[in-house]
């Protein structure tokens, strides 16, 4: 199984500072929507979100995701799956609420 994801995830990327650089900022952009939905989920309100924005949002993070899964890219498998989580979920809290 450990072998399925070496091979699922290594496309033999040179290891440069962009590199390290990406992986930092894949986990910034991971999080980024989550105090938002934090938010929203604690009761806040919803009043002032666009539901165009993160249906978008979740469209181009559903996009990156292909693209990474394609490319062999952890960190930006990973950090488009957190955003579409995020996204799908203030989306479905923008509707509840």
């Amino acid at each position: 199984m450990l072998s399925y994801f070496h091979r699922l995830f290594d496309n033999g990327k040179h290891r440069h500072f962009i590199d390290y650089l990406a992986e930092v900022n894949s986990c910034i952009s991971a999080i980024a929507l989550f105090p938002q939905l934090f938010t929203l989920v604690c009761g806040g309100t919803s009043s002032g979100l666009s539901p165009f924005t993160f249906i978008l949002i979740s469209s181009t993070s559903c996009i990156w995701l292909a693209y990474g899964i394609h490319r062999h890219s952890p960190p930006l498998v990973i950090s488009s799956s957190l955003n579409a989580f995020a996204s799908l979920g203030i989306l479905v809290m923008i509707f509840i609420k």
